[in-house]
């Protein structure tokens, strides 16, 4: 169900960017940091995402002089490994792998004349209402937040006085901001903030890609959600193929999008040596008692875009047998196993 649900969103994103004005009428957009003179005169504009990036995440924006479609490009291409299909479908995984980067292209067409043009409108000595879905956390004192494009009813609203007044990497993440968020993840995964697009985009432009994880030749448990509920929880643990070390990857799991894996070493709470042939095995029963419930592993929340909240594997011994519970808040105490979603792990040994 899953790998089918991937294709339907694959393809329906890739089929509305030749649609012009399809939109549901729900806004969103980029905001910039606007800073002015005394006389109100824009002195200078950065994409929120980027100042985000550098000042909350100290990330090193890479600024360029490059012209503005060729950064675009560039930052798109390396989204190309930013949507999973899961572990084990390599197919699914190199069709996707090969189309994120058309669809956030058809998207950043419109802003140079090609695709559906007319999705775009360039409008001087407007101001937009602010849109809620930002959940901003901070900017400066000084300067403020104004809307530089907004998303209505299927098309882009730029304010292009502001706009003009950004340097050609603002400019290039604007657009790459749009093609990921508005025009994706927004308008065809009903994500319900921007957070996770400006990170993104901050990350790219910091010079970040999406790496492909492993593929299925690598040695790996993969645990799915046994509720099935919708977003289903999907957690992977596989073996470095360098180091031999366990590392984690989570999927689209409780996610607001299924934009982006997060690889990172599986942390071990308990500071026990476990290899990775025992990390979800029942050999982890001889550590703890029966009933006691246990940290597995838990997902860095360094990953590409950050995570807010750090999911984690847990586990509970029932007469030497080994039960896995999902925890999407890393922060949840281990004795709340009401609020765990119970995991099926299956060892693959790769080839």
């Amino acid at each position: 169900m899953k790998t089918c649900l991937s294709l339907l969103l694959l393809f329906s994103s890739l089929n509305a960017f030749a649609v012009s004005g399809s939109g549901s009428g729900v806004r969103g957009g980029g905001k910039g940091v606007v800073c002015r003179d005394a006389a109100q005169n824009v002195l200078s504009v950065e994409l929120l995402d980027l100042w985000e990036a550098r000042t909350l995440r100290n990330r090193t924006v890479q600024l360029s002089d490059a012209p503005v479609e060729e950064q675009v490009r560039a930052a798109i291409q390396r989204f190309a490994g930013a949507v999973s299909a899961g572990f084990d479908n390599e197919e699914l995984a190199k069709l996707l792998r090969e189309s994120t980067p058309q669809i956030y292209n058809r998207g950043a067409d419109i802003f140079f004349g090609k695709g559906s043009a007319s999705m775009l409108k360039r409008l001087r000595d407007v101001a937009f209402a602010p849109t809620d879905d930002a959940m901003e956390e901070a900017w400066p004192s000084k300067c403020a937040l104004e809307q530089v494009a907004a998303y209505s009813n299927g098309a882009i609203l730029l304010n292009q006085d502001l706009f003009e007044k950004m340097n050609p990497t603002n400019q290039a993440a604007l657009i790459v901001h749009e093609a990921v968020y508005s025009l994706h993840l927004l308008e065809h995964m009903h994500a319900p903030n921007s957070v996770r697009a400006r990170r993104a985009v901050g990350y790219v432009f910091s010079g970040g890609n999406f790496d492909a994880v492993p593929d299925s030749t690598v040695a790996h448990y993969n645990c799915t959600d046994l509720e099935d509920k919708a977003p289903s929880n999907y957690f992977t643990v596989y073996k470095d193929p360098d180091t031999g070390a366990p590392m984690g990857a989570i999927f689209d799991g409780f996610d607001e999008t299924p934009m982006g894996y997060f690889p990172g070493k599986v942390r071990d709470f308990n500071d026990l040596a476990r290899s990775f042939d025992t990390v979800l095995s029942d050999a982890q029963c001889s550590l703890f008692k029966d009933s006691e419930t246990f940290w597995i592993a838990q997902l860095p929340n360094k990953g590409p875009v950050d995570f807010d909240r750090r999911p984690s594997l847990v586990g509970r011994c029932d007469h030497g047998k080994l039960a896995v519970f999902f925890a999407r808040d890393g922060s949840i105490g281990l004795e709340d196993t009401d609020k765990l979603v119970p995991m099926a792990c299956t060892f693959h040994p790769g080839r």
